[in-house]
């Protein structure tokens, strides 16, 4: 039974594909557009999976939809709308924020009053995110005869994490901005069902109080939590917390939030200045306030929960759990034992969510259920052979080599101190280069994160991340028991060793974290011999990782992509597939 799972409703459009519940395929359609967090309907890699497949539309049995069927998506949309100017009592009417193609788009004043009134009709979401975008993935799918079916938002993020995570049973945690109806669910999960827990109902939103920070930090509401996270860690948690604790708190296994969390946002989308309530504070400490809060919160709710189930697995997912550092409170909590966290926590994740949902009901209409099983890995998006990456250097008029051993190659080059971009076999599904579309560099330099993001033309509080031999990271790591496989996917920060402070400063936080990449050599045998001749040359098993791709850029995702990205970037190399191109030999 083939399914394809596609989300277009939300940011991060997306699609995925399962052959009896294997995956075949999963990728995002910002890696194909080059548009950051591309929400519209995911064409190109609807296109890009079934070109890479094999597979025409006539193959596939069911298209799982992320989202409300019509007509309850209409009610859904307005709904959102209506109850958050509700509980406001209308004072954050007069703004509106929206992102229009590649664009973020502010509208104030009598035009963001209108704008509001139309969204609480629900008529331009069902037009402009369901409509359209479903009409263009018909066209698309010319010769499909099978069945459409639709999985909500929280049970496509449920899904993704708990049929990925390889446990029999767990407690799921969902930490997002919304699904429309709720903000943060947490439900139990056994033989393939799942039972709610708890659940919190918009517009208390942990996402949305967030979102208040990076927007009040000047920063991008979609985009740059991870530069709060960063940022946070260079700053005083209690400086501002009396001011930032009333915003949002646990109530039971619920949260709650204070009307300001809006209100306090439009007042700054209007003057474009932080309001008087935070005017006294400095940019770190503001961060570092709502860093604490929002894991004292989730981490309160969650430890009550565990007392109440007694289960001893968690799993996360949704967009608020792309912050590594509440993930890594999470997994602290007494009673943890194993911690999950899926690879593509955010929306992105939704199509492949939707396609083990319906994988999973399909099999229960006959008694069975979908078993979980252990993530092997993310190498999962689009791979392209010599002929491709050879045509792509010949049209770029750039001079390259053929290496016959690539990998000892970029370890020797690595153990010298240069910076090598890696364009190798599949891309990696969800938000995290894992070495396939990765920048790699020595990590003994403690001034990296400064002159390599000048070169890269970005402005990050967060550090460069590491990536370790799987077998060696215990001398970094000595704290990760039961999030190891969690580590694969650099998803959770942990404590480092003082052999890693010392000897890789270049990817330790000011806190004295870092978020590992733990490479296990079968997963991916090439990557894996590069860190393997690299621990050989310098007695080190950890080298820097980090995106492939230029400031607000996706990352790079064909070999056009990876050229033009060279080329714009102070790189030393480019070691892409079995060729290299060297930073002088550029015409």
């Amino acid at each position: 039974m083939v399914i394809l799972g596609i989300s277009f409703e939300t940011h991060e459009s997306s699609v995925a594909l399962l052959d009896d519940g294997r995956i075949l395929f999963a990728a995002a359609e910002e890696r194909y557009s080059r548009i950051k967090m591309d929400d519209s309907g995911p064409i190109r890699a609807l296109q890009a999976g079934l070109r890479h497949t094999g597979l025409c539309p006539s193959d596939i049995d069911i298209v799982a939809i992320s989202g409300f069927a019509p007509p309850r998506n209409w009610y859904m949309y307005a709904r959102h709308v209506i109850v958050q100017k509700a509980f406001t009592s209308g004072r954050d009417l007069r703004s509106v924020q929206f992102r229009l193609g590649n664009r973020d788009v502010v509208l104030r004043g009598p035009a963001g009053v209108l704008a509001n009134l139309a969204l609480c009709t629900g008529a331009p979401q069902v037009l402009l995110l369901y409509l359209l975008r479903r009409m263009r993935i018909a066209r698309s799918l010319r010769g499909f005869k099978g069945s459409v079916t639709h999985i909500s938002h929280h049970d496509c993020h449920v899904a993704s994490a708990c049929f990925t995570a390889g446990f029999d049973e767990c407690l799921s945690v969902v930490v997002e901005g919304s699904d429309w109806r709720h903000t943060f669910v947490m439900d139990e999960y056994a033989e393939g069902s799942f039972r709610a827990v708890a659940k919190t109902r918009w517009p208390h939103s942990p996402g949305s109080f967030y979102e208040l920070a990076t927007t009040l930090l000047g920063f991008n509401y979609l985009r740059h939590g991870g530069k709060v996270t960063g940022l946070a860690a260079h700053g005083n948690p209690r400086v501002a917390y009396e001011k930032v604790a009333p915003l949002m708190r646990a109530e039971g296994l619920e949260i709650r939030v204070s009307p300001l969390i809006y209100t306090l946002r439009e007042e700054y989308l209007l003057s474009g200045k932080i309001p008087s309530y935070f005017a006294e504070y400095a940019h770190a400490d503001i961060a570092a306030a709502f860093q604490r809060r929002l894991e004292d919160v989730v981490v309160e709710t969650v430890s009550a929960a565990l007392q109440k189930i007694k289960h001893s697995c968690v799993v996360l997912a949704g967009g608020v759990t792309s912050n590594v550092v509440l993930n890594e409170r999470v997994n602290g909590i007494n009673g943890v034992e194993k911690i999950f966290v899926h690879p593509a926590m955010t929306d992105a994740g939704q199509a492949l969510g939707a396609a083990l949902y319906a994988h999973n009901r399909e099999l229960r209409k006959s008694g069975q259920h979908a078993r979980p099983m252990r993530l092997r890995d993310v190498y999962l998006g689009s791979e392209y052979d010599d002929d491709e990456i050879r045509a792509a250097l010949e049209e770029a008029g750039v001079k390259y080599v053929k290496v016959d051993d690539m990998e000892v190659e970029v370890a020797r080059l690595l153990a010298d101190k240069q910076v090598v971009a890696r364009f190798n076999g599949r891309m990696e599904y969800g938000p995290r280069a894992l070495g396939n579309r990765s920048i790699l560099a020595h990590a003994g330099d403690p001034e990296v994160n400064d002159w390599l993001n000048k070169r890269l033309q970005r402005t990050e509080f967060m550090p460069f991340a590491p990536s370790v031999l799987a077998d060696e990271s215990e001398r970094y790591f000595p704290q990760v028991k039961g999030a190891e496989h969690a580590a694969e996917f650099m998803t959770l920060t942990f404590r480092c060793s003082d052999e890693m402070k010392a000897r890789c400063p270049g990817v330790v936080h000011v806190d004295g974290t870092a978020r590992p990449h733990f490479v296990v050599d079968e997963k991916n045998p090439s990557y894996g011999k590069i860190l393997r001749e690299y621990f050989k040359r310098t007695g080190v098993a950890v080298i820097l990782n980090t995106s492939f791709n230029m400031h607000e850029e996706p990352i790079v995702c064909s070999p056009a992509d990876a050229v033009r990205a060279f080329q714009a970037a102070g790189i030393d190399y480019l070691a892409i597939g079995n060729y290299l191109v060297a930073r002088d030999g550029l015409r």
